[in-house]
């Protein structure tokens, strides 16, 4: 051991007397007499305090003195509350370093950058008290040092954990980006091929009539079929009806299904998903008009019991395009053209948050978000 080139607390002793130079030679202290040989410059009014070569405030155990000076738990407190407001700084913290005040972090700094400068200003403080306390109260100075070490490295290892959390979500994003443009339902940015399929009477006070529209949208990675109409329950049938304004008579399911093969849907596309329909009632009635539907187009139904809500944008965008009036003084009466246009229009949007919703709430009660699903049966 004696043959061990470091010495107490790590630092190296001069082979000949035995003795530490800390503070880069600045002052020897002697492990034998276990005091400095030389006093310190800062004693006896300054932070070294009244005895001048006293080592570590008596203290060796649980301090450290490299700088022949002061305690390190102070001065380190504050050197790792600076790192972990830098480290918040880094990631776009910077609200805490600019603001230089608690209530000014609070009004711009999430809950993590908050707490980094919360902690690493208490670190601050508390160090520098520390020092200015250690020679007129050395119990206090030595509690608010070690307060100021714990609280600078709370503020180092928040800091650094919202370091390595902004870098991974900013680095998830950017492969989210680079994956895939389009997501699964319940988003609405899959919402492509938007086809006019007449206008019909509309069940709003504000609108007398609505385009009935259909789209593809993705279901677990296919595409799916939606259909969105305004449908009456006729209670004399048991099942639903769907009018259109240029036809006298009302289409049932089958029928309706055949409305739309004749439109150009090609319902073999949509095998795998199936169709949603959202019509009210859809799925009401003994022999239902999504049961209908599902055993002429051959596909498996989302139907709705009851009314269904949906909300957003699109069912505006489709009447601006293709209500009658419209149509004729934008495109000439050229439906194909309108279509056309919207699709263009709907690709380019910035975002689609608002486009496109079925409003999921008060699930099975009367009037509230009620899906029925009808499996396609072969006879």
């Amino acid at each position: 051991m004696n043959n061990c080139l470091m010495g107490f607390n790590g630092e190296r002793p001069d082979l000949i007397s035995g003795n530490t130079h800390l503070g880069n030679g600045y002052r020897d202290y002697n492990p034998l007499l276990m005091r400095f040989s030389g006093p310190d410059s800062w004693s006896p009014f300054g932070a070294g305090g009244i005895n001048p070569y006293r080592y570590c405030d008596g203290d060796p155990i649980n301090r450290a003195d490299p700088s022949g000076h002061v305690n390190w738990p102070g001065w380190l407190g504050i050197g790792l509350g600076i790192l972990g407001i830098s480290a918040a700084l880094i990631t776009g913290g910077a609200s805490i370093a600019a603001a230089g005040s608690l209530s000014a972090a609070i009004d711009c700094a999430s809950s993590l950058t908050l707490l980094t400068g919360t902690s690493g200003l208490i670190a601050d403080i508390s160090g520098i008290a520390s020092l200015a306390l250690a020679h007129s109260d050395r119990k206090a100075s030595g509690v608010l040092s070690w307060v100021s070490f714990a609280c600078g490295m709370l503020s180092l290892g928040v800091g650094l954990a919202f370091t390595a959390y902004r870098r991974m979500s900013l680095a998830t994003g950017e492969m989210r980006k680079i994956s895939s443009s389009r997501t699964t339902w319940g988003d609405v940015d899959d919402i492509e091929n938007v086809q006019m399929l007449g206008a019909g009477a509309s069940a709003s006070t504000t609108r007398a009539t609505d385009i009935y529209y259909s789209f593809d949208d993705l279901k677990n990675g296919s595409r799916r079929l939606n259909v969105v109409a305004h449908g009456r329950f006729e209670r004399y049938l048991n099942y639903t009806t769907i009018g259109l304004n240029q036809v006298s008579t009302r289409y049932n399911g089958q029928n309706f299904a055949v409305y739309l093969n004749d439109m150009g849907i090609d319902f073999s596309e949509y095998t795998d998903a199936g169709v949603r329909m959202i019509v009210c009632f859809s799925a009401d009635g003994a022999d239902s008009f999504a049961a209908q539907f599902s055993r002429q187009a051959g596909l498996t139904v989302k139907a709705y019991s009851g009314p269904v809500t949906t909300e957003g944008e699109l069912q505006s965008m489709v009447n601006a395009h293709a209500l009658p009036d419209n149509l004729e003084r934008l495109f000439n009466g050229d439906l194909t053209a309108a279509e056309e246009q919207l699709n263009e229009e709907l690709m380019n949007l910035s975002t689609r948050d608002n486009l496109f919703h079925v409003i999921k709430e008060n699930r099975g009660q009367r009037g509230g978000y009620n899906p029925v699903t009808i499996p396609f049966m072969r006879r």
